[in-house]
């Protein structure tokens, strides 16, 4: 298309959470005609797709409380559980680092996170308090892990803020 014209492009909201969803957001101008485009990843035969317009609604990150790392070094596996809440109750994935002694990451840079879905969020009754759950199996020498950071994102690609973990 004529990138000059073009107002807004989006191919998932977050992959790595598992966000695949496309999602575009500009401001209109009533009046205005704006044409959509609408394809495909990889298969180039006709499907179909569902599109929704609405006024944008800011949502809020959630809030998390607590990130816990547990450690299985023979298994080359981690498990995570992550507290806390949300108001949308739409958390889906879990924000992660591991860092060495050198507080060099281990999942990413040491500034940045991993994206994994969670396995498993479950809400309070009749609250907005939640528990998250993921185990990954990961290659590498998870004994050198001496720290982590931890958040939670929701269905919008809010992110938390990052907590320090605790490490069991």
């Amino acid at each position: 298309g004529d990138e000059a014209s073009e107002l807004v492009c989006n191919d998932d909201i977050n992959y790595e959470a598992g966000l695949v969803q496309s999602r575009i957001q500009f401001e209109g101008v009533e009046g205005d005609t704006v044409f959509v485009i609408v394809d495909a990843y990889d298969d180039l035969s006709a499907q179909s797709f569902s599109l929704r317009a609405q006024p944008f609604v800011p949502t809020n990150p959630p809030e998390v409380d607590t990130v816990e790392v547990f450690l299985n070094v023979e298994a080359s596996q981690i498990g995570v559980r992550v507290t806390g809440s949300d108001a949308e109750k739409d958390v889906v994935s879990l924000a992660l680092n591991l860092y060495d002694a050198e507080g060099d990451g281990l999942l990413a840079d040491a500034m940045d996170v991993d994206i994994f879905p969670f396995a498993d969020v479950e809400y309070v009754e009749d609250s907005s308090r939640f528990v998250a759950t993921r185990v990954i199996n990961l290659t590498g020498d998870l004994s050198l892990v001496t720290s982590a950071m931890g958040g939670a994102l929701d269905e919008q690609g809010n992110l938390s803020t990052l907590l320090e973990a605790t490490l069991g």
